[in-house]
């Protein structure tokens, strides 16, 4: 079982970046550059990979927005849901607010 995880036709560089750091954080998902892709060649491309589920992250006002879940089920690809997500904070962004903790560190040998 793979998630296929693509953008919108014309995604700004914010939601390039958090699909590949949301690809980056479990085995199970993969990220594809959608290009001029539309749906029907993204859905087939998604079963080449073995993927059942696709999430396609839109954009509201230049952010990542709405995600749409797609999953195959009966020879087709029907979408079962979205959500709408707000205030999303990239790795890259995090790496310069979190203080980094001297409690917990560990020493590899």
């Amino acid at each position: 079982m793979k998630v296929l995880i693509s953008t919108s036709l014309r995604p700004t560089p914010r939601i390039r970046t958090f699909c590949k750091d949301l690809a980056s954080t479990s085995s199970i998902f993969q990220y594809i550059t959608r290009g001029k892709m539309n749906l029907p060649t993204l859905f087939s491309q998604a079963l080449t990979l073995n993927a059942n589920k696709i999430w396609l992250i839109n954009s509201r006002h230049g952010n990542p927005g709405i995600i749409f879940f797609h999953v195959y089920e009966k020879s087709e690809f029907k979408n079962i849901g979205s959500i709408i997500i707000k205030g999303v904070s990239l790795k890259r962004e995090l790496k310069n607010i979190a203080p980094k903790s001297k409690k917990n560190q560990y020493i590899l040998i």
